[in-house]
This record gives C-alpha cells, structure tokens and sequence, in this order.
C-alpha cells in the first residue's frame, strides 16, 4: 500500500467509490429499517391477500428481491472494507479497538435512547476484535473462513426453523382444545406456552401480545425505551449471540477481502473500464436474484418450503444481492454512468454514514413517537416518511461537512481512539526526541 494514498487530500478522491456505496447503503438500509420504525414488529406482509397491483404489495415485493437483507449486508461488507482502510491509515491495532468500543456505547445508545432496537453498531462492535485476528491472512484463506462461516449461519437457521416449526405444532392440538372449550392439562398448558413463544419467534405473535407491543410504543418515552431495550435484546442480541452473527462475520470478512483486491487493481478503484466490477455485479445477481425470486415465491405462497432449502437460498440471496449491488454501483461510477451531483451528495452521505444512520433513527422516533404516528401509515405511507428522512440526511450530510468536515458521531467515535492512543505530551515527546539522538549518537560512535 503507497503511504501516499492517505496523505491529506486524497483520501476522499482515492476512496470515493467507497464513500459512494456507503452513502447509497445507509440510504436504502432505512427503506426497510422504516417498516419496524413505524409499524408492528409482526407486521410481515401488506394488509390484506396479495394482489400484483396493490402499491403496498409492489412495495413489499421490489424489498423482498433488492433491498430485504441486501442494505445491511452491504453496509456490513462496507464496514469490514473499513476496518482494512482504518488499520492501514492509522497503523494503531488498540486505536481501532477503541473505535469498536465507541460502536458499543454507540450501538447501545442507538438501541435504547434513540428507540431503534434493530441496531446493527454494537453487533458491528462486536465483530471487530475477530476481524483483527485475520486481518493478515491471504485472500485465499480469507475466503475459506467467510464460506465456513456463511455454511455455519446457514446451518444454525435451519436448526432454529426445524425447531421452531416443531414448537409450533406441539401446542397446537392443545390451542384447539382449549378453543373448544375443554379443560387442559399442565403438559397442555405448557405446549401452551411453547407455542406462543414460538410464534413471537417466527412474527406472528397474538393479539394479546400484539397490544401489549401498541400499549408499550404509544406510551411514554420510559415505556418505548423500556420496550425497545427488552427488543431489541430478544430480537437482536440474543441470537447474534447465538449464532446469528456468522453471517455478520462473514460479510465484514467478504469486505475485507474486496477492498484489498480493489487496492491492489488499479482498475477496480480508479475504474478505467470497471470490467472486474461488471463481472462482479453479474456473479452476486446470479446468485443472488434466482435465490431472492424462490424467497418471494414461497413468502406469496406462504409456504417456506424446504427448511434447509429456505436457509441457504436466503442467505445466497442476500449475500449475492449485496455482492451484485456492490460491483453495480462501482462499474457505473468507474464508466462515469451517474450524475457528479448526485455522486457528490452520496460520497457525502457516505462519509457521514455514521452520523446519518443514528440521524435516521432519532427522526423516526420523533416522528412514530413524538408525533404520535406510529402505526397508521401502510407501507407507501412508510417510504414516504423514509424519503423526507432521506431529504433531511442529504441537506445535512452537505451543509454539516462544507462546516465542520468530520460528522459529529464521526467525531466522537474518532475520539475513542484517541481515549486509548492518547497523544503524548509535548515534554514527554522532546524528551524521547533526545533519547533517541543521544542513542543513535552513541550507536554511531
């Protein structure tokens, strides 16, 4: 790596397809990010039976196949490339941990205080000390450990579907006896009670349950932080805990791999004729579309098909759809196919992903809770909310970095690293200065 490409001045240029994809993927993660905002978090289909006309089900469908787990996985990917530029930038393996630290709090705060309990920061945070265990490993091996590590999420999904489907049929015999009517036995009562957690699992909680979440999201801003913690533990946390996080590994890792393969081309960042991104673009759509249709598919049926079958095509969906997005994006920045304002106003975006990604979460909550809006807008309702969110992100991103430069989440997070690098003081370095004069004198001598 040419120590030139980070001095002053050319970071943004060099790396602005980068800041690019990471504006375009901390927009577009709030188009699905929104319907949780604002909606029912059992909320999983448009209201009514699907219809190929209906704007909510074209909404749901166009998610479904370009942006359902392709955003996160995208900004995920982004965020382990990240991880490569910050430890070559810096050189300080304990400043990036203290950058991961910042994540945690951030991720945390994110969570609870701004409301949002599908936050992605402190599972980014989380992931980060493993990523600097590999971080010198060959591409080779690299991409060994992202396929193990896909196999493995892969694996434990279709062990938690195959439990769960089990689950929900071992109360069910017990559901219709107690509907009609009869009196139920202890095991009854606890097959029960299996089942609605198991369907709190797979989204489709009770009505029951389903008003203590509107009870809790329309209370006061105690009850909504109360509410959103208790989620966002159970719905987030816990099961990237258990298992879930592989994917997120894998991603990052994935990342990693990409941008030192585009750092080492000339082609590939500079994009003098993109052909590597292109051929990248058509490698993730084409595994990534047919696996997202058959998803689509079966979701309209409403039918999972196959366990296993269902967990591995999804996950090849969402990977190849990031992959494909990625290498889109890029071979149309390099063959100067998009608008230099707009192009502009993304790097920007990207540049302040941070900032604007905690910025979507405290406009939602203002506007779903503040406001008293949570819950009545239908899914067009919601990307329109989501677009005047957009509005306010672009304005901010521009005027916030011609001002200030660094974002202020930015800013703090940058302060982490400087929390466990601090910078030595001004005796303390004149007296090393001369310690090592004196030392290289007498080596000489």
């Amino acid at each position: 790596m040419q120590a030139g490409m980070f001095q002053s001045g050319q970071i943004h240029k060099r790396h602005e397809p980068l800041d690019v994809l990471r504006g375009i993927a901390a927009l577009g993660i709030l188009l699905i990010n929104i319907r949780f905002m604002g909606a029912a978090s059992t909320q999983a289909l448009p209201a009514g039976g699907f219809r190929w006309l209906d704007t909510d089900w074209l909404i749901w469908m166009g998610a479904v196949i370009g942006l359902e787990g392709a955003m996160r996985g995208l900004f995920t990917l982004l965020f382990g490339a990240g991880i490569i530029l910050a430890i070559q930038k810096t050189g300080a393996l304990d400043q990036v941990l203290g950058r991961a630290f910042g994540l945690l709090l951030l991720g945390a705060a994110n969570a609870i205080l701004l409301l949002w309990p599908g936050d992605v920061l402190f599972l980014y945070g989380l992931c980060v000390p493993a990523l600097l265990l590999v971080r010198a490993w060959p591409m080779g091996r690299l991409l060994i450990l992202t396929a193990a590590l896909m196999a493995g999420a892969i694996a434990l999904q279709g062990m938690h579907a195959q439990n769960l489907r089990s689950e929900l049929a071992l109360g069910l015999e017990a559901e219709i006896s107690a509907d009609s009517g009869q009196a139920l036995t202890a095991a009854q009562w606890h097959s029960l009670a299996v089942r609605e957690k198991a369907l709190r699992k797979a989204g489709a909680a009770s009505e029951a349950a389903q008003a203590e979440e509107e009870k809790a999201r329309r209370g006061d801003y105690l009850q909504v932080a109360a509410w959103s913690a208790a989620q966002w533990q159970r719905a987030t946390l816990l099961p990237f805990l258990a298992g879930d996080g592989l994917e997120t590994l894998a991603m990052m890792l994935l990342g990693m791999v990409l941008v030192r393969q585009w750092l080492a081309s000339q082609e590939a960042m500079a994009g003098s004729s993109g052909l590597g991104a292109w051929k990248l673009a058509l490698l993730g759509y084409a595994f990534g579309l047919p696996a997202k249709a058959w998803v689509l598919a079966m979701a309209i049926q409403g039918d999972a098909g196959a366990i296993w079958l269902s967990a591995l095509l999804e996950h090849a969906g969402r990977a190849g759809m990031s992959i494909g997005h990625a290498g889109m994006i890029m071979a149309m920045i390099g063959a100067g196919r998009s608008d230099g304002q707009i192009r502009r106003a993304l790097a920007c975006v990207g540049r302040l992903a941070l900032s604007n990604y905690l910025l979507a979460s405290l406009l939602a909550g203002l506007w779903f809770w503040g406001l008293g809006q949570w819950g009545r807008a239908d899914w067009a309702g919601l990307w329109l909310v989501a677009l005047a969110i957009w509005g306010v992100q672009l304005r901010f991103s521009l005027v916030w970095e011609a001002r200030f430069g660094l974002g202020p989440a930015e800013r703090l997070f940058r302060a982490f690293s400087q929390v466990s690098n601090p910078p030595m003081p001004k005796g303390q370095a004149l007296g090393q200065r001369l310690i090592g004069g004196e030392q290289r004198r007498a080596n000489g001598a």
